[in-house]
């Protein structure tokens, strides 16, 4: 039996509920204060804030009658976010000089190395302003800021609101969200526009009065996740050799640039059509990756076989408009449940969607774009939580070889291009493949043997930072790339049943596929009493010691039970006594908030005909990756 077993919004509330009290932000609400305000630039009566550049930040309190008021003050009205304080700061004008004001604050801790930290904040943009813009951020450091006067700080942001979101709401307080991972030690941070003027995204914001942009901050927060995933991304793609009678599923340690190894092999697809035909795409629900030839499509299982791979759906044909076009490029898009499939001719290129909701694929839709004389579109990658595709577009160069750009294009326009930019330095070959980690925020460029890193600013306007180049190391050239997920489960503690319940040795708790940013993570009772009613406990953070339950309960709960959730799913169906399932549904929103994550999750169970019935399983502990 299935069933949906939880709400992401409930789900994020109560992660949120969790880790209230672990704000690492002294005073994040700015409600603490040494002495009222009494006119501008006081932004250190609100210790221990202060202004790094020595810039008149302003610190605005309902506790004064004066100037510095809340809701009103000479920036506007606004109600605090929570309580009745917050700061403002000038973060963009015309003069130039680029004037600029930050709050800078002091941490309650310093943060851990290699701990991944939620960072947020509330913002709204001050009635006054006549100017709004995108790229607020937040810079960490050991020890204070301190600046140029009234200047910019000569600083890169860690966390930066994207410069596609301009940020105008003068009515309401939105938040600001991203993760951070830590290098150790740091225990200030800052606030503001790192930015000069000439490199900022600025429009005019109606109504204002001032020729600057104010922004009011509020409620910060920054909240330790644990420590990052112990596992290291891997690259997953189809290979072939010429001459070769079978096909290659290789994978690869990208982040110490490993030598690939072969996972497995595939008796059919054999060998690409064409320099530019072939695609890979993982899919986290069974953990299998689709490949390609560039005729037809294949489903095989990651899960390491002595020899070949196994398939999970029988290979079909392609669907491809253009008789001339071949597959190019695959990806999987988790939330959606579709398999995207590139496919092109010198000249054309071609997106397909398959609908993968049910066993196979079905009911594809299309859509077709001409490309520059000559050119191919060689490789395919999705981003879970931009809802973007990444599109390789390789060009003959009179130089000799080829020269590559990156296509970035909306999946509800899936032909029409947001922004390009030139990629892949490693070599002047053919792009062959693109994958993406949503987590880590990288870009895979492939041209079969070399595979360069980028790490992605803004997607929606190609803002890259370009990486290294790694070398596949083996002979198998790559058709297709894709990333396993660096997602961790591990089980813990034994199940249990009360004397009035069947006996069931072998019960345990189980899971389906990978923890992944858009997915839908099956959690499953195996091998129970049949027909028992079963609850899915479920809490953020990792699974706790064991809390022995008195008599006349069993075994021990491996979640404190005042923060979990108690999830009604269904009675457990199969053979009596003991082959009684149930699978849970947990769908996993593709919010960024939620990579590195960790949750724990514990089967309880009444059996039936007997009050005094009942069950616990052992308990599951997983991590969130990217798709």
């Amino acid at each position: 039996m299935r069933t949906s077993a939880l709400l992401l919004g409930a789900l994020l509330c109560f992660a949120a509920r969790e880790s209230a009290a672990q704000n690492l932000v002294a005073n994040g609400c700015f409600e603490t204060y040494a002495l009222c305000p009494t006119t501008d630039g006081q932004l250190y009566q609100a210790t221990p804030w202060f202004s790094p550049n020595g810039a008149t930040s302003d610190y605005l309190n309902a506790c004064t009658t004066l100037t510095p008021d809340v809701p009103t003050n000479f920036w506007g009205t606004q109600a605090a976010y929570e309580g009745q304080a917050y700061a403002s700061i000038i973060c963009y004008g015309q003069l130039p000089s680029a004037y600029r004001e930050y709050a800078a604050g002091e941490l309650a801790s310093p943060l851990l190395a290699g701990h991944s930290y939620a960072v947020s904040l509330r913002v709204s943009l001050a009635d006054r302003s006549n100017w709004a813009i995108a790229e607020l951020g937040v810079h960490f450091q050991a020890g204070p800021h301190a600046g140029p006067p009234n200047a910019v700080l000569p600083v890169t942001p860690q966390f930066e609101n994207p410069s596609a979101n301009l940020l105008t709401d003068k009515t309401n307080w939105v938040q600001l969200s991203g993760t951070y991972l830590a290098s150790g030690g740091e225990d200030h941070l800052a606030i503001g526009n790192f930015r000069d003027n000439a490199s900022t995204t600025a429009a005019p914001a109606p109504g204002g009065l001032v020729d600057w942009c104010i922004y009011y901050i509020d409620c910060v927060e920054v909240i330790d996740l644990g420590p990052t995933n112990p596992c290291t991304p891997h690259l997953i793609g189809w290979s072939d050799l010429p001459f070769a009678t079978t096909g290659f599923l290789d994978v690869q340690d990208i982040a110490s640039c490993e030598r690939a190894e072969t996972r497995c092999l595939t008796a059919s697809p054999v060998s690409a059509v064409t320099p530019y035909a072939g695609g890979t795409a993982y899919d986290a629900r069974y953990r299998t990756a689709w490949v390609s030839d560039g005729d037809v499509l294949a489903e095989f299982y990651v899960a390491a076989t002595p020899s070949f791979c196994r398939r999970r759906c029988g290979e079909v044909r392609a669907t491809i408009s253009d008789p001339s076009a071949v597959v190019s490029g695959l990806a999987f898009a988790d939330a959606r449940q579709q398999l995207l499939q590139l496919a092109t001719r010198p000249g054309a290129m071609e997106i397909t969607i398959y609908d993968a909701s049910s066993r196979c694929l079905e009911a594809p839709r299309q859509c077709r774009r001409e490309l520059p004389f000559g050119s191919v579109a060689g490789g395919l990658a999705y981003d879970e939580v931009g809802d973007l595709l990444f599109v390789a577009v390789s060009a003959p160069s009179p130089l000799g070889g080829f020269a590559t750009e990156l296509w970035v294009l909306p999946a509800s326009a899936p032909c029409e291009p947001l922004c390009r930019t030139p990629i892949f330095r490693c070599s002047r070959e053919l792009v062959t493949g693109l994958a993406y980690d949503a987590c880590a925020r990288e870009l895979y460029v492939t041209d079969g043997r070399e595979t360069q890193t980028y790490e992605v600013l803004d997607a929606r306007r190609c803002d890259l930072r370009e990486g290294a180049c790694c070398a596949k190391q083996i002979a198998p050239s790559y058709r297709g790339l894709d990333v396993i997920p660096c997602s961790t489960q591990r089980t813990t503690g034994t199940s249990c049943t009360t004397a009035v319940c069947a006996t069931c040795p072998t019960m345990h708790i189980s899971s389906s596929g990978d923890p992944v940013l858009g997915a839908n993570f099956e959690v499953r009772l195996l091998a129970a009493p049949v027909g028992a009613l079963a609850y899915l406990l479920l809490q953020p953070g990792p699974c706790t010691p064991p809390l022995p339950l008195p008599s006349p309960w069993c075994g021990s709960l491996h979640l404190d039970p005042g923060i979990s959730l108690i999830l009604p799913v269904g009675a457990t169906s199969g053979l009596p006594p003991c082959g009684g399932q149930l699978s849970a549904s947990v769908p996993i929103s593709a919010d960024p908030l939620l990579c590195a994550q960790t949750f724990c999750a514990q089967w309880l169970f009444f059996c039936p005909g007997s009050p005094t019935g009942f069950g616990l399983s052992d308990a599951l502990e997983f991590t969130v990756a990217g798709g």
